[in-house]
C-alpha cells in the first residue's frame, strides 16, 4: 500500500472510520512521519496460522467484506509489518519490541467494538477531538518501547527515529500490495457498484437511513460523512451547535450499523461472479500477499 509522509501529528485527526494506529510515542524529529505509522498500522495485522482463501484476500479492501475476517487479517498483516521492523531494527544495532495491534489500536472493531465506537463517536468526524485523545491515550500507556527510547541520548534518539522510519519504508513496500493491485480492486468495487442490483441496493440505505433536514440529498455513507465535515467547519467555534450536530452524528452513526449491514450483504451477493473475474486475472498478486502473511 502506497505510503506518504503527511502531516504532523499534532496536525492530523483521523478521518471518519479511520482507527489511529499509533505505535510510539513521537518526538518533534518524528511527528512529521507519525502519519506513515497510522496508515500501516491500520492496515495490517495477525491471526492463527489458517489458509486464507483468494476471496478473503481481495475482500478485505472491499466495502462489503466480512468485518471479522477484515479483523483477523489486519492482525496477521500488523504482526508482520512488527517482527519485520524488530529485526531491521536490530540488525542496525537498535532495539524494538514488536506492539501487538489490540495494545496499540483503537478504532472501530480493534480496542473498541464497532457499536460502543458509534455510540462515543459517531462515525468520528464532528467527534474528531474527542476520538484523537482517546487514540493518543491508548497509545501512550501500551507501548513497550518507552524504557529504551528514554534511555537513549538526544542523538542515538534521533538516529533512532531515522532508522526506524527507514525500517518501516521498506518493509512496507515489500510486504505491501502494489499500487496497481489496489488500483484494481477500487475498478472492482466501481463496477460492482454501477449494478443495477447494487444501484437498488443503495437506494434501500437511504431509505433505512430516514436521512432529513440538510441530509435529504445524501446518497452514500461518504457524502454523509462529507457533509458532517462541512457542517463540523461551521459548527466548530459554536459549542451548543456543535453539541447538537455531533449527537445527531452519533444518531445517525448507530442507525448506519444496520442499514450498512443490510448494504453489504446485498452487495457481496452481487459481486461474486465479478470478484471471481477479478481472482483469476490476478493470481500473482494475491499469491504474493498469500505468502507475505505465511498463510
Amino acid at each position: 500500500m502506497g505510503i506518504r509522509l503527511g502531516p504532523t501529528i499534532e496536525q492530523r485527526r483521523p478521518g471518519p472510520g479511520v482507527g489511529l494506529r499509533s505505535h510510539r510515542r513521537p518526538t518533534a524529529e518524528v511527528s512529521a512521519v507519525m502519519l506513515v505509522v497510522v496508515l500501516i498500522l491500520s492496515a495490517c495485522g495477525q491471526s492463527t496460522a489458517v489458509v486464507l482463501s483468494d476471496e478473503a484476500l481481495v475482500r478485505q479492501y472491499l466495502s462489503w467484506g466480512d468485518p471479522e475476517s477484515q479483523d483477523s487479517i489486519q492482525r496477521r498483516w500488523h504482526a508482520t509489518v512488527q517482527d519485520a521492523v524488530a529485526k531491521c531494527m536490530d540488525l542496525r544495532g537498535f532495539e524494538y519490541t514488536p506492539v501487538s495491534l489490540e495494545a496499540s489500536g483503537f478504532g472501530p472493531g480493534t480496542g473498541i467494538s464497532q457499536e460502543d465506537f458509534a455510540g462515543r463517536f459517531g462515525f468520528g468526524v464532528t467527534t474528531n477531538d474527542a476520538y484523537f485523545a482517546a487514540a493518543m491515550g491508548v497509545a501512550a500507556r501500551n507501548d513497550p518501547n518507552d524504557e529504551y527510547l528514554d534511555s537513549l541520548e538526544q542523538q542515538e534518539r534521533r538516529t533512532y527515529d531515522q532508522t526506524f522510519i527507514s525500517c518501516m519504508d521498506t518493509i512496507t513496500q515489500d510486504v505491501g500490495p502494489a499500487q496497481s493491485f489496489i488500483q484494481e480492486v477500487r475498478r472492482l468495487e466501481d463496477s460492482v457498484r454501477r449494478t443495477p442490483e447494487a444501484i437498488n441496493a443503495q437506494g434501500d440505505w437511504v431509505t433505512c437511513m430516514v436521512l432529513d433536514d440538510d441530509f435529504t440529498s445524501v446518497r452514500s455513507l461518504e457524502e454523509l460523512t462529507s457533509l458532517l465535515q462541512v457542517e463540523y467547519e461551521d459548527a466548530k467555534n459554536t459549542p451548543d451547535v456543535l453539541t447538537g450536530l455531533q449527537e445527531r452524528e452519533i444518531d445517525l452513526a448507530i442507525r448506519n450499523l444496520g442499514c450498512e449491514k443490510e448494504l453489504n450483504d446485498r452487495l457481496a451477493v452481487t459481486a461474486s461472479d465479478l470478484e471471481r473475474a477479478f481472482i483469476d486475472e490476478n493470481q500473482e498478486e494475491i499469491a504474493d500477499q498469500r505468502s507475505n502473511l505465511g498463510g
